[in-house]
């Protein structure tokens, strides 16, 4: 515990008083009180009353866990019997903070008293429920979600509580339940769980807020404020849960659906709530959470989350939240000296696209909506690259050996094993851009042919996940590891890219499926190839060009210059084709047979496995039914392309593959003489500018006339060196294992020097520390000290 101070100051006294302020405005923004009636029938279902000797009787109040103890007794439904009576602990503390918003809000003293006496009523029976200091009730974990108004209403209704000598008690079971005592001592490690965010730390804070105003309560707040700054420190590995490429770990990977939600519960507020006093979080932590939520609004579509990285719920309606940006705006910059973030600001004018005091406020001070971002940028902690210009945004996500393929629960995304077979999702249409206006519905939607990826068409019944709780680090979930370490991308002057990974399903499903994928990005056009194609599986190989949600079904497909407006359609062109979707973007194909469709797809629910349909337009090309050996791909897509875009292409593509086999994909794209190569191994290159490279790398290497801008990446993210850390079952099949029960998820990434040879001789033209120059004959080589999958990069000049 920080030392307590001699005596409570009047700044610290000022300061006190701000943050509870800001934490009772925060607890009732927004919040409208419910009917009187409501409320009364509410109350009077928990038949609390008081006894002759003062002692009270009512309901008990039921916490969701204890339904585990029966349900290992042969009794499953016992929770639910609570839940259906609305005798839950959750929907308990959630009454008591409606009672709470509704007595802050009322005017009748009539009424105020009613409420004062339900309040102190539910309260009094919920800690002779054991809900008090000191009571371990049986079972005490995952109290989080149904805690957490416990902790919000008594802030509001503190006056209540002190004219009904219940203040101590209430405050001592605040602290007891909440667990703040952990903040007494220094963190041991960077880093928390984005679930304390969410559902712990407001509840502490208002634990400490409950108490009077002493030293003591100025030490509690300095050791509050310690614990939730290093809750936003960098961490390594897969563990929780900020990054240094600004992507949010949960579950051991990058999970936007959770950030959101701690950003919300916690993250956000917190350093809005302490800003601006000597409770401050710090300036690296606040700087690492500015950067996150920067992050997310380039990897979000204006608000969409792209489907691979909507985790166990790809429905489409996940989203970012405007107000997280005007609320840390509002904070200040992270080195103080800026009232309100203008970055933040202007993020959140673009992304709320509507009028409220936040609005109204940054529009005072001078601020405009930021344009669009535009550039690349790679994710190596999630193995993916956003790639961006005007409105649009096109996602490409793989998975490996450390991060998993899709998260898979029982009543949630029973078909989504394929979201990461190097998907490449294209938001770019809706008024906003969504998901929805951009051709998604899960309705229909064939979990089968998700757009990039390369898959087996099965049955969509046998699609269905063979759910299990496969060990004693897990419960019932999948988590399917690859036992590939190349998936990764790099970014070239943070315009372009090249995004690449070694393709092999797990054995639990279809082992045999492996490819060789890239793609390789440049302005509007976005080159994808793919190689080494296996498969012994039953059922047709495929490579999905596009898959769109037809809101009329005479909404016309352009093939090989021909409109389709008939509905239904197929066509299975043999030679290859150029094809314009019904969102106005052009795939070309030189080859191959495309297999082009308008119908009536029907599908499964990811969640409930009902039927569903809709009428799609979908094509991809495919590469055989059955065994499939040494097969591959070539297609470019071409983003919203103009009529004159379309006809160039289609008479004379924009680039030229130079290799595409097991060791390397390497394209130039000719309009800006850029050279990307995927180099599946180590070894001689010998294409273009590039001689060499000591190990399995992304590289692209493009000049302006007078210089040279070299970058390069390791995607390996090396948590651990040599053979993946498979188990075998007797059959020599990798059994599932639960990506928590691996030795190396917190271990650091590794660091990996590599080499980059390129011909002729060269120096740099700026001071990059991650790169070391050494001539190599008549070659210049370029050592990258490389790490986490980051892009490093150089700019040369030619030595005379």
């Amino acid at each position: 515990m920080p030392a307590l101070p001699a005596a409570v100051g009047e700044g610290e006294r000022r300061d006190m008083a701000t943050v509870e302020r800001r934490l009772r405005e925060l607890l009732l923004e927004g919040r409208k009180p419910m009917a009187m009636k409501t409320l009364r029938k509410r109350f009077d279902a928990y038949g609390i009353a008081e006894n002759p000797d003062g002692t009270l009787r009512g309901k008990p109040i039921w916490f969701v866990r204890y339904a585990e103890t029966y349900i290992n007794l042969g009794h499953p439904d016992v929770g639910k019997l609570f839940n259906d009576n609305g005798q839950t602990l959750r929907k308990y503390n959630d009454f008591l903070f409606q009672v709470a918003v509704a007595h802050d809000a009322a005017a009748d003293a009539a009424e105020r008293a009613e409420l004062e006496r339900m309040y102190v009523l539910l309260t009094r029976h919920l800690l002779d429920q054991g809900f008090a200091a000191g009571s371990a009730q049986g079972t005490l974990h995952h109290l989080g979600y149904s805690m957490r108004n416990f902790y919000t209403a008594p802030v509001i209704m503190r006056d209540v509580l002190r004219r009904a000598g219940l203040e101590h008690d209430v405050q001592q079971a605040m602290e007891w339940f909440s667990g703040v005592g952990e903040v007494k001592l220094p963190p041991a490690e960077p880093g928390m769980d984005i679930d304390a965010f969410n559902t712990s730390l407001v509840g502490r804070l208002a634990s400490i807020v409950m108490l009077p105003d002493t030293p003591v309560k100025a030490a509690w707040l300095e050791a509050f404020s310690r614990w939730v700054d290093n809750g936003y420190k960098v961490t390594e590995g897969t563990g929780p849960c900020f990054k240094s490429d600004g992507t949010v770990f949960h579950h051991r990977r990058h999970y936007p659906a959770y950030a959101v939600d701690g950003f919300s519960g916690g993250a956000v507020n917190a350093v809005w709530l302490l800003s601006k006093t000597q409770f401050a979080v710090s300036a690296e932590s606040h700087a690492v959470l500015k950067r996150a939520l920067l992050e997310m609004r380039f990897y979000c579509n204006l608000r969409s989350f792209p489907l691979a990285l909507s985790g166990r719920h790809p429905d489409g309606r996940g989203e970012l939240v405007p107000w997280h940006y005007a609320r840390l705006a509002v904070a200040g910059t992270p080195d103080g000296r800026g009232e309100i973030d203008p970055e933040l600001a202007a993020a959140y004018l673009r992304v709320a696209k509507g009028k409220d005091a936040y609005t109204r406020l940054f529009a005072e001070k001078g601020f405009a909506p930021e344009p669009s971002p535009a550039g690349n940028r790679v994710y190596g902690y999630n193995a993916s690259v956003s790639h961006r210009r005007a409105d649009w945004l096109v996602t490409v996500a793989g998975h490996s050996r450390y991060l998993w393929s899709a998260e898979i629960y029982q009543g949630a995304n029973h078909y989504g094993r394929y979201l990461t077979h190097g998907s490449m999702q294209l938001l770019a249409d809706g008024d906003p851009v969504s998901a929805f206006g951009s051709g998604f519905r899960q309705e229909g939607w064939d979990w089968r042919h998700i757009p990039g990826t390369t898959a087996l068409k099965i049955p969509m019944e046998r699609m269905k996940a063979d759910i299990r709780n496969v060990d004693t680090a897990s419960g019932y979930e999948e988590m399917l590891l690859s036992d590939e370490a190349f998936a990764g991308g790099v970014s070239h002057r943070g315009r372009d890219g090249v995004f690449a990974m070694e393709l092999h399903e797990h054995d639990k499903y279809n082992g045999s499926l492996r490819a060789r994928k890239s793609w390789f990005f440049f302005d509007n056009r976005i080159v994808c190839m793919g190689s080494d194609i296996e498969n012994k599986a039953e059922g047709g190989v495929h490579t999905t060009l596009f898959q769109n949600f037809l809101a009329d079904a005479a909404d016309p497909l352009v093939v090989n210059g021909e409109a389709v407006t008939q509905f239904p359609y197929r066509a299975e062109l043999a030679g290859g084709a150029v094809l314009r979707d019904n969102l106005r973007n052009a795939y070309f194909v030189p080859k191959g047979r495309v297999v082009v469709s308008k119908s009536l797809q029907r599908s499964l629910d990811e969640e409930t496995d009902a039927p569903t349909q809709n009428n799609f337009a979908t094509a991809w090309i495919d590469h055989g039914s059955g065994s499939v050996s040494g097969g591959g791909y070539e297609y470019m897509l071409a983003v919203h392309a103009s009529d004159e875009e379309a006809v160039r292409y289609a008479r004379e593509l924009p680039y030229e593959v130079l290799r595409r086999d097991a060791s390397a994909h390497i394209l130039r794209d000719k309009p800006s003489g850029i050279t990307g190569y995927a180099l599946f191994a180590a070894g001689k290159v010998g294409e273009g500018l590039l001689e060499s490279v000591s190990l399995p790398s992304l590289v692209m290497i493009g000049g302006d006339g007078e210089g040279l801008t070299v970058s390069a990446a390791d995607p390996d993210l090396r948590f651990y060196e040599g053979p993946s850390d498979e188990v075998f079952d007797a059959d020599g099949r990798r059994a599932e294992r639960s990506v928590y029960s691996r030795k190396w998820i917190d271990n650091p990434s590794g660091e990996s020097q590599l080499e980059v040879v390129i011909r002729g001789r060269w120096q740099s033209a700026d001071d990059r520390p991650e790169c070391r120059i050494e001539p190599a004959g008549e070659n210049t080589a370029l050592i990258f000290t490389s790490r986490e999958g980051a892009t490093r990069e150089v700019n040369l000049i030619e030595m005379k």
